[in-house]
């Protein structure tokens, strides 16, 4: 995640994705059947800088829809951002989950599916 730029998050892996709606390649879930759906994610930094901002987001068709905020006063060893939002969509819209820093050096985003980790579930 490079300083002071949003960055998409990609989670490489799925244990279920019945209709193919998300790419794990580019982080981008596409609606193929219209209704309510319920997204939860939670992203681990580690390193986080004293007195610095870190920001996790929910973009729906690209722009900012929920997200989490922190700008802790001391340095912490690492940091689990979450973020939770029932939101509807049609067929055709996105959503896809971003990333923002100003620590002033670039950051890498814990991947491993466990501390990093995204579920997307239509409930009507």
């Amino acid at each position: 995640m490079a300083d002071t730029t949003w960055t998409h998050v990609v989670f490489q892996s799925e244990d279920r994705d019945v209709q193919g709606e998300y790419n794990n390649a580019t982080g981008l879930f596409t609606c193929k059947d219209a209704g309510t759906y319920q997204l939860n994610t939670t992203v681990r930094v580690d390193g986080i800088v004293a007195n610095k901002i870190y920001y996790l987001n929910v973009e729906h068709n690209g722009s900012q829809t929920a997200g989490d905020l922190i700008g802790s006063p001391v340095v912490l060893n690492y940091y689990c951002h979450q973020v939770s939002v029932c939101i509807y969509l049609t067929v055709g819209q996105t959503l896809n989950v971003a990333v923002y820093h100003n620590q002033g050096v670039t950051k890498t985003y814990y991947n491993d599916g466990r501390r990093t980790c995204l579920s997307i579930v239509k409930v009507t």
